[in-house]
């Protein structure tokens, strides 16, 4: 069986590797150019998405999310794909409407409060000292007190502001 995995950067890594010890031919394609290395060596890289659809996968796997719309394309052009889709994209990227599509489903929630400003979340986290998690986009973290979750919030927002580039450990 031919596999081909989509992936931001390289999460699938270890599945790969294990498919690929069981028999399947296995490539990935790794998005970010950053992670590219993730895995080399232990299974085939391919350069780009077109590349890896030469070779005519059985299943293409998705582990990221935002390429819905070229989950779904390939869909349509009769590739079998698992993961990725725009109903996916839309649950992770908007809060707010995956919260409201759990609650039409009587799925419970925690409570949510969003913010438009960052004093606002400021203002509420120093207040509130109960476990907290945050999302902010593309970046989460959560901590057992207000008091830790903010000082997660200032080391992100100055890591943001003055180190641009990728994060390690």
């Amino acid at each position: 069986m031919k596999i081909l995995i989509h992936s931001a950067s390289g999460d699938s890594g270890g599945l790969a590797w294990i498919m690929k010890n069981e028999g399947a031919e296995v490539s990935i394609f790794i998005k970010d150019t950053f992670a590219r290395k993730v895995g080399e060596g232990l299974y085939h890289h391919v350069d780009s998405l077109e590349e890896g659809l030469k070779a005519k996968p059985d299943v293409i796997l998705f582990d990221l999310n935002g390429e819905g719309e070229i989950a779904e394309k390939l869909r349509k052009d009769g590739f079998k794909v698992v993961g990725g889709s725009q109903l996916a994209d839309k649950l992770e990227m908007d809060r707010a409407y995956g919260v409201n599509l759990a609650k039409q489903f009587g799925i419970k929630t925690p409570k949510t409060v969003e913010f438009k400003k960052i004093d606002e979340a400021i203002g509420y986290i120093k207040g509130n000292n109960k476990p907290l998690a945050i999302k902010l986009k593309n970046w989460e973290a959560s901590a057992k007190s207000g008091k830790n979750i903010l000082m997660n919030l200032k080391i992100e927002i100055l890591r943001k502001a003055l180190l641009p580039g990728m994060q390690i450990g």
